[in-house]
């Protein structure tokens, strides 16, 4: 997995301390230590056991990983917009907002055509580049001579918030069936690490949290 402009520094922690944590002793409903930052190191206590990387899939980190970024891009597309639109930006000051995500989503573009999904994941990945060309459109539109306007593209963006949630809960369900990973856990660390990007996201544009 590629590194998509700083986005998934973060994110094989999830996995690796889900495994450690998870996969070793049954799931309880015990609440769960908070999501490691960027310079934090995940602790492996002496009872963990991490399982080696061949026996899985790598291909599930590839999947899980893209579209943890491709749920970062919506949630950012969304808060620019709503900025936009809310501080009646022009549309120059608006477009410097748009480019660093079409950027990112060009790196997605670039990182799907080396994943192949296992079966488990086929529909849910699909679904998820579907998401991913949506908010990429938005972005060529707005960028390029075609000037798509704030609340045209708030149209189309704005429904995907809800629905990359629920396929990135769907995809934590399946991971836990499929591999043994405690889809709980996935998504608490997950939410900690888009809360923790979009917060971050906010302070270098400027922004205040919604």
């Amino acid at each position: 997995m590629k590194i998509i402009n700083g986005k998934c520094v973060s994110l094989l922690f999830i996995l690796l301390t889900v495994i450690a944590s998870g996969c070793s002793s049954p799931k309880t409903d015990v609440p769960l230590e908070p999501f490691p930052t960027k310079t934090d190191t995940p602790v492996m206590t002496s009872s963990a056991t991490l399982l080696p990387v061949e026996e899985w899939d790598k291909q599930v980190q590839d999947v899980y990983f893209t579209m943890m970024v491709i749920q970062m891009n919506v949630m950012e597309l969304t808060a620019a917009l709503n900025q936009t639109i809310k501080a009646g930006l022009v549309f120059e000051d608006y477009v410097k907002l748009i480019m660093p995500i079409e950027d990112d989503c060009i790196g997605v573009d670039i990182q799907r055509q080396q994943i192949q999904p296992p079966d488990s994941l086929s529909s849910v990945w699909n679904d998820a580049i579907d998401i991913h060309m949506q908010i990429y459109d938005v972005t060529l539109q707005t960028t390029s001579g075609y000037r798509l306007l704030p609340k045209d593209g708030m149209e189309r963006v704005g429904p995907l918030l809800e629905k990359v949630e629920t396929l990135m809960l769907t995809t934590e369900g399946i991971m836990d069936s499929e591999y043994g990973l405690n889809k709980q856990e996935l998504a608490v660390r997950r939410n900690n690490v888009l809360q923790n990007n979009m917060k971050e996201w906010l302070q270098q544009n400027g922004m205040s949290a919604p």
